[in-house]
């Protein structure tokens, strides 16, 4: 099972198509300060280098300063941030991922960082749950789950056992 994000990396990431995003340091998307990952950082747990896409480029690389000029995804390219006007969106010449045998990774030139993701879970509510899945059981008209009937007059009422047993011990 994935390890959720934490708070503070969550803070330092925008989400996009049910993922999170950030760099690898976990720099603000907002930060306009133009900075360099200088360390080689492991990925955290949960995390995965963000892949080359279209749609990821345009709607999170270019979309934000991220304290950078050029992030770098999962093969090595990097685009220009919206840290770097004119340019938002545009390759950046070259491969500029450096990886050690330990997994370790790094940007290789300055004015660069790694842009990673982790896909966005759901954070559990019980008693959002409960009421969601009692609305669906009893919003299905054909009442396909239910279980036995209740006659009243020539009326017949299609039930679910388990409800009826635990809201009285007539049913029990």
């Amino acid at each position: 099972m994935a390890v959720q994000a934490t708070e503070s990396q969550l803070q330092s990431a925008v989400v996009h198509n049910g993922y999170y995003y950030a760099t690898l340091d976990f720099t603000r998307p907002q930060s306009t300060d133009t900075g360099t990952q200088k360390d080689y950082l492991a990925l955290p747990s949960a995390w995965m280098l963000a892949p080359n896409e279209p749609d990821i480029v345009d709607s999170v690389v270019a979309a934000h300063p991220w304290g950078t000029h050029v992030l770098v995804l999962a093969d090595g390219k990097g685009y220009y941030t919206q840290g770097q006007p004119g340019l938002a969106g545009q390759q950046f010449p070259g491969d500029h991922l450096g990886r050690r045998s330990d997994g370790s990774l790094v940007a290789t030139t300055s004015s660069l960082r790694v842009l990673i993701r982790s896909r966005k879970t759901p954070t559990w509510n019980e008693d959002r749950y409960c009421a969601e899945l009692a609305a669906a059981i009893w919003a299905d008209k054909d009442r396909c789950f239910a279980d036995c009937q209740v006659l009243c007059g020539d009326e017949v009422i299609l039930c679910h056992r388990a409800v009826l047993a635990k809201s009285s011990p007539v049913f029990e």
